[in-house]
């Protein structure tokens, strides 16, 4: 069994009652030792539930959760032997530094040179070893925050769990903690969940990206495997900046070729034998805007130029393609016109193809139902 393993977890605010909300629907999810894990997505999606079950803070309607072999899900907080940092950090003004982030030892009744030692060590690992004589009061919401995250790992709990501690913090400030969050869970084999909404984080932080969407688990893998074989059309496009193109299409096989038709264009996929999926005629075509080429030759698909966004030396151009809006990253300052025509090249081994009714990624459908 996974260091931390959730069974079928079910969260139902209002249960029987007209405000019922169903905020975590059967979800499961293994998470090894010494592995971060981003639980991603969009606000009221369940994410933060989930890791208030994993603590403790709330009780789940059904489901199990397992803490290194053992049964937690009706144990309190206290015996789960969990660190927590939440959004805006929790620390004593009333007391020194020092003090917060000995908090917990003591609660512990572990020796005062033992405290001692574990203090000045997390103190240094998250740079405070210079405020340790003062109080948190009038401190940066950044330094408050490596507070709260030295406190929390000054007592080695099994699992550490963190809730967009990173949020409330400036550009720089952001960035920086968060390369320490990655150092701690890397150089102290801790055991991290990690919830946020924002893609960029999960992405570089993270051993794997959880998503999530209206409760429920959609895809759960490295954060490369998410952002080039996405699961479905929500995380196609949820992963990303921008996400990803998807253009509705057909699939058409003919005289041993699989072609894409959009609209009145059609290019050549690739071989009948080669093809990957169902011979389903109604698809939606996904593909990053990186994998797409401007060319002045005759190409895959020709579209009208609606709109550039320079970004420094690249540009990001949208192209009016049968009604679609397909985005493609330009390498360099994009010198066409608006209204222009221009033809496109996709590459094809980046091409995803998705159900359009379902919108699940017909290559992932295909290998789960012949598994």
């Amino acid at each position: 069994m996974d260091f931390l393993y959730i069974e079928n977890l079910t969260k139902v605010f209002g249960l029987g009652t007209k405000n019922e909300v169903v905020a975590v629907k059967d979800l499961t999810l293994g998470v090894k030792k010494g592995e971060i894990v981003a639980l991603l997505g969009p606000s009221g999606c369940g994410k933060t539930t989930t890791l208030r079950c994993i603590a403790g803070l709330e009780t789940p309607t059904s489901g199990r959760i397992y803490i290194d072999g053992e049964d937690v899900t009706n144990q309190p907080p206290s015996r789960r032997d969990i660190g927590m940092v939440f959004q805006f950090a929790v620390v004593y003004d009333s007391v020194s530094v020092y003090e917060n982030i000995a908090l917990p030892l003591k609660a512990k009744k572990i020796s005062e040179t033992e405290i001692r030692r574990k203090v000045k060590e997390v103190a240094e690992f998250f740079g405070l070893s210079n405020y340790l004589d003062r109080k948190p009061a009038g401190l940066d919401i950044a330094t408050r925050q490596r507070i709260a995250l030295a406190r929390a790992l000054a007592k080695e709990p099994r699992i550490l769990l963190l809730d967009e501690p990173l949020t409330p913090l400036d550009p720089l400030s952001r960035v920086k903690l968060r390369v320490d969050i990655k150092r701690l869970q890397k150089e102290k084999i801790s055991t991290v969940i990690y919830v946020t909404h924002d893609q960029s984080e999960a992405m570089t932080l993270a051993d794997r990206v959880a998503i999530m969407r209206d409760g429920k688990l959609i895809q759960c893998s490295t954060p490369e495997n998410v952002y080039l074989t996405p699961a479905d059309t929500f995380v196609a496009r949820f992963i990303g900046e921008p996400g990803m193109n998807l253009i509705e299409s057909k699939l058409i096989v003919h005289q041993g070729d699989a072609f894409i038709n959009v609209g009145d264009q059609s290019f050549k996929l690739c071989s009948e034998a080669d093809l990957k999926v169902k011979k389903v005629e109604d698809l939606i075509l996904g593909i990053r805007p990186e994998h797409i080429d401007i060319t002045d030759q005759p190409a895959d698909l020709q579209g009208t130029v609606t709109f550039v966004e320079i970004h420094g030396n690249r540009s990001l151009v949208h192209i009016n393609i049968n009604g679609n809006d397909v985005v493609v990253k330009h390498p360099t300052v994009f010198s066409g016109k608006i209204n222009e025509k221009v033809w496109i090249r996709l590459q094809r081994d980046r091409i995803v193809l998705f159900d359009r009714e379902t919108g699940r990624n017909l290559e992932l459908k295909e290998a789960s139902e012949h598994a």
